[in-house]
């Protein structure tokens, strides 16, 4: 696991990416734009990320937690399987119409046919979303 430090430093590159990505969009999004949205050099982006493409992944991993693991785990910590079900639909649907995360997996939509990496992850948030809503349903 990386240092504190470092992992702070790579979340902020995260949420700067994001803000990077509803300006320029997902094929415009370019290391510059994350690094002066940031505040930083392009080298610090480059510290914590090889590509952009390997900072896009973690976007795309960042949301398939928050939509699934995240998800998951509230969902076991409630008992009764009507308000399981609430709390998942709740936190399945956007808080807010600009919600960065949402738009980032819209937009990462449009990669997802011409890269593997983007279709497994899709599949694997479609999985996780189904078994979620199966399990409480099964209840």
């Amino acid at each position: 696991m990386g240092r504190p430090k470092a992992i702070g430093r790579r979340a902020e590159l995260l949420d700067a990416a994001l803000a990077a990505l509803a300006d320029r969009g997902i094929t415009g999004l370019r290391i510059k734009d994350v690094a002066d949205q940031a505040g930083v050099s392009t080298g610090t982006v480059h510290y914590h990320f090889n590509d952009i493409e390997e900072l896009v992944v973690a976007i795309h991993e960042m949301a398939v937690d928050r939509f699934g693991v995240g998800r998951r785990e509230l969902a076991s910590s409630i008992p009764d399987a009507r308000d399981r079900v609430i709390a998942l639909a709740e936190t399945g649907i956007p808080s807010a119409s600009d919600d960065p995360l949402v738009s980032t997996l819209y937009e990462l939509g449009i990669v997802n046919r011409r890269v593997s990496i983007h279709r497994a992850l899709v599949r694997s948030l479609y999985d996780q979303q189904v078994a979620m809503y199966a399990s409480a349903i099964e209840v």
